[in-house]
């Protein structure tokens, strides 16, 4: 039982069934979703509590604003010198800053008069997936938000040098762009289309799937 359970291979999407292929590796592959999506939908149902636990600097509790684009940037290279970091604060609103950005992002916000950018201490994935369902547009470098935009509905630019989530650049929804202010100003100007039959990281069942299909090749 171990030996044939142990030659189970589960794929999220298509995609990742096709790079398995190529690697002669099509054999037993369920594609079942992404665990992600099953993840973002159950923290939706208790993240609006969580919003209103962001807190600034001074650890004083931060008014979220109606209408606000969410930020996060904490790679080394998008945060290793002023321009990088001030050329994408000088495109944001709410900023839950990593640590080692703390100082500059202080530093220029006041330097260049950022007015209008709310610095905020980091924030967990509750809080986070709480400010990902009020914002208007998504800017981050992470691998996690982008992919959970997607899901969200909210467009997108991915401030890295490469494709993470292939399935989710289509219509606008997620564009790379340097950090490069202009550039991403002028990707966020373009207009998103979401089809909602487009779902190529399943219906949110992924962990139901999953054990099924272990319960059944472990009879």
């Amino acid at each position: 039982m171990t030996d044939h359970v142990s030659t189970l291979l589960f794929a999220p999407t298509r995609c990742e069934y096709e790079n398995l292929c190529r690697e002669n590796l099509d054999s037993n592959v369920h594609i079942v979703g992404n665990i992600m999506y099953d993840s973002y939908l159950y923290a939706c149902s208790a993240a609006t509590r969580h919003q209103g636990n962001i807190y600034d600097f001074q650890n004083r509790k931060v008014e979220i604003p109606q209408e606000y684009y969410y930020l996060t940037c904490h790679r080394q290279e998008n945060t290793y010198d002023d321009t990088a970091l001030s050329n994408q604060l000088d495109a944001l609103t709410i900023y839950p800053v990593h640590p080692r950005n703390h100082e500059r992002a202080i530093r220029l916000c006041k330097e260049y008069h950022f007015s209008k950018i709310i610095l905020v201490q980091p924030v967990g994935y509750m809080e986070s997936i709480g400010l990902l369902s009020k914002c208007k547009k998504v800017i981050t470098d992470s691998g996690g938000l982008q992919c959970e935009a997607f899901f969200a509905g909210k467009q997108c630019v991915t401030v890295f040098e490469q494709i993470v989530w292939p399935q989710t650049m289509v219509d606008n929804r997620n564009q790379l762009s340097r950090p490069i202010a202009v550039e991403i100003l002028d990707k966020l100007s373009k207009k998103q289309r979401v089809d909602p039959s487009y779902r190529p990281f399943g219906n949110g069942d992924t962990a139901k799937l999953i054990v099924n299909i272990l319960k059944n090749n472990c009879k």
